[in-house]
């Protein structure tokens, strides 16, 4: 036998539970193995131990207080927000204004996020108000040029196959 298997046999000696064949085996390597024969000592104290231990006596009084959380565990949970609170009672009123609060917080959230900051602008006004815009800068004079920027680009093309 091997020092795992004589440690994990350990409780079964004491409870007299090891066959004869494994009750010998146990008892040879236990006389070769100083190891195992400490572990034994320790287990066997502790043992000795728990024995002789007593268990203290319950208070006055420990059986009524241990029947009524049995009764109180009995007892149905109560509402949602009953169990939420962990046994705080709460009146119905109370519970609907919270649950309104709570509606009206998630429409709130609702409505922040998909409402629309600006209202969309036609094309078309964008437009002019762009062209006024450029109107007024000092560097764009001749603003009805780029109207016909198409004959503009054409000149350019033709300069540059004259050169």
């Amino acid at each position: 036998m091997d020092c795992k298997s004589c440690r994990e046999n350990i409780p079964g000696y004491f409870r007299g539970l090891l066959s004869q064949a494994e009750q010998e085996s146990w008892e040879h390597h236990l006389t070769s193995c100083p190891d195992c024969r400490r572990e034994v000592a320790e287990e066997q104290k502790l043992t000795q131990f728990l024995d002789a231990w007593e268990i203290p006596a319950p208070r006055l009084g420990f059986e009524t207080r241990l029947a009524k959380r049995l009764e109180e565990a009995k007892r149905p949970g109560g509402n949602w927000l009953e169990r939420l609170l962990g046994g705080v009672h709460v009146r119905p009123a109370i519970t609907g204004a919270m649950a309104a609060m709570f509606i009206a917080a998630v429409a709130t959230t609702f409505w922040l996020i998909n409402r629309n900051p600006l209202p969309a602008k036609p094309a078309e006004l964008m437009m002019v108000q762009d062209m006024d815009m450029l109107k007024d800068l000092e560097v764009i004079q001749y603003l009805d040029l780029f109207e016909n920027w198409e004959e503009i680009e054409s000149l350019e093309v033709e300069t540059e196959e004259q050169s």
